[in-house]
């Protein structure tokens, strides 16, 4: 059901990112020579259920990791590897990363700088470090991040946690059998300092090889990310917002993906677009997936005045063009650019409840007709859901969209 943005290897089941070239950021060169010795017990927590209580934790582990596997059957299918386990509200986290220096990017700086005064609100008997994060440090930073993920998805859809699972006798109906967004089993992530770690736990798990990152359905039902630091290095990146934007882009990907239990295809322009959204509020530098956007310039990172200049010059990509596409890999940089901008656009427009509305109707079941020309309806059905939700045909959707992002490049 989902893509694989790569070319050169063989497709696996679901989409990945890989990230195509390189984008001007200055690098910096982490220490891991050597696996680094990491303390038994979280410092943070403490590993006590007061401090898992005021991080909103389940557990730090051991716990189930999908049907059939627990963690510490990973851990010991890994060689023992010291793996770092928390299970939030939502996800089930595993992290391998290193220690992380932080150095002179203001942006990076600024926006951790803030995220570690929270972890200081949450565990204030803590020494939280503030030149380097460790590898425990990371792991309650990131199941930060990739809440924070879900709690906008909530946000921006208008859906609630209560709105899956299960019906109970005298509720409403739901609109998912699976209580996480629909899905059985809650989402699964693994952070990896290496390529070899994420491809043991695939190998594994699903009994084949893959290269990271890489997206899948897990038995029991739960959608997997797993993605390695050693990987988003090879692209040449190594800051932490970097991999940051990775992880917030394909947490973003699944939950999309697993919306209704996996119930039907979305439109590939609306998934990626969405993904570019939440993966440039972390940091708006390092999309590094939208392929044929990527320059060595400075500036190509502002999206804005390049989508202006896709429609002063009549090259923007129109709603049904978008609704045309198929597969990730067919996705050009101008469907990447415009599919940003517009789904932004739709966000700030349509509100939570249009924002339902449109994702219900574009994840209904496809219905069971055996010469079903699946490509038209979803265009076709796409296409009437933004209708019905804005109330007008596309093509004055269109004007209305270009007048917008007009607008927002002026304000940049």
């Amino acid at each position: 059901m989902t893509r694989v943005a790569e070319e050169r290897r063989p497709r696996p089941l679901l989409r990945v990112f890989l990230g195509l070239a390189l984008l001007l950021s200055p690098a910096r060169a982490q220490e891991d020579s050597k696996p680094e010795k990491v303390e038994t017990i979280d410092p943070y927590t403490r590993g006590e259920r007061k401090g898992l209580d005021a991080a909103g934790y389940v557990s730090l582990g051991p716990f189930p990791w999908c049907e059939g596997i627990t963690t510490d059957a990973i851990t010991r299918e890994l060689g023992g590897l010291p793996i770092l386990w928390v299970e939030t509200e939502h996800f089930r986290i595993g992290s391998t990363l290193q220690s992380y220096k932080l150095s002179g990017d203001r942006i990076e700086r600024k926006r951790v700088d803030e995220e570690l005064a929270r972890i200081r609100d949450i565990f204030p008997d803590a020494k939280v470090p503030t030149a380097k994060l460790d590898p425990w440090l990371r792991l309650h930073m990131y199941a930060r991040r990739i809440e924070a993920v879900h709690a906008e998805f909530l946000r921006g859809f208008g859906v609630q946690d209560q709105d899956f699972g299960e019906v109970k006798p005298g509720s409403p109906p739901t609109i998912a059998a699976g209580p996480h967004l629909g899905m059985q089993m809650k989402f699964t992530v693994l952070l990896a300092e290496r390529r070899s770690t994420v491809a043991r736990f695939v190998r594994y798990a699903l009994k084949r090889d893959a290269s990271d990152p890489i997206r899948e359905r897990l038995p029991g039902g739960s959608l997997f990310f797993g993605i390695s630091a050693e990987t988003v290095r090879s692209w040449s990146q190594e800051s932490e917002s970097a991999f940051h934007s990775q992880v917030a882009a394909n947490v973003a990907l699944n939950l999309l993906s697993g919306f209704r239990g996996m119930s039907s295809t979305l439109p590939v322009w609306f998934e990626y677009g969405y993904s570019h959204v939440i993966s440039r509020r972390v940091d708006e530098r390092y999309t590094l997936y939208a392929k044929g956007t990527l320059r060595e310039d400075g500036d190509s990172w502002k999206w804005e005045p390049r989508v202006a200049g896709l429609i002063a010059n009549d090259f923007a990509p129109s709603w049904k063009d978008l609704a045309n596409e198929k597969r990730f890999e067919d996705l050009s940089g101008p469907d990447h650019l415009v599919a940003w901008s517009k789904v932004t656009w739709m966000l700030q427009t349509f509100g939570p409840e249009r924002m339902r509305q449109y994702l219900m109707a574009v994840t209904d079941p496809l219905p069971r007709q055996d010469e079903l020309d699946r490509a038209a309806f979803l265009r076709d059905r796409q296409l009437r859901a933004l209708e019905e939700v804005a109330g007008v045909p596309t093509t004055e959707l269109e004007d209305v969209w270009r007048r917008w992002a007009a607008k927002a490049t002026s304000k940049r």
